[in-house]
């Protein structure tokens, strides 16, 4: 949703791939859209930081996203450069943990 909101107006790309590396499944999420500054970048992760306008986002979709990320031993990184556009690497291990592994029996 975010990098949808991030394209101009007269249009852009989202592009999103997902790709197996070693044990772990990895989703990017990019767009050619505006980008963040340095400084927004060092904030993205901050509850209620928002980038959108007043009343056009909460600031908590990607405070949540990483936290769930975490729960699920996973990370998510980001990579923005203004006017250029954003992209997201989402990665998660392959396998459940064994605690989380369901049984049969």
């Amino acid at each position: 949703n975010n990098a949808i909101h991030a394209l101009p107006s007269t249009g852009g790309v989202v592009r999103i791939e997902t790709r197996t590396i070693d044990d772990r499944v990895n989703i990017e999420i990019s767009d050619n859209g505006t980008g963040m500054s340095e400084d927004q970048l060092q904030k993205i992760f901050e509850p209620y930081f928002t980038t959108k306008g007043v009343g056009e986002g909460t600031g908590l979709g990607l405070a949540i996203t990483k936290r769930v990320m975490e729960t699920h031993d996973g990370t998510i990184a980001v990579e923005s450069e203004l006017g250029k556009g954003t992209r997201f690497v989402l990665s998660l291990p392959r396998e459940n943990r064994p605690e989380e592994a369901s049984s049969d029996a």
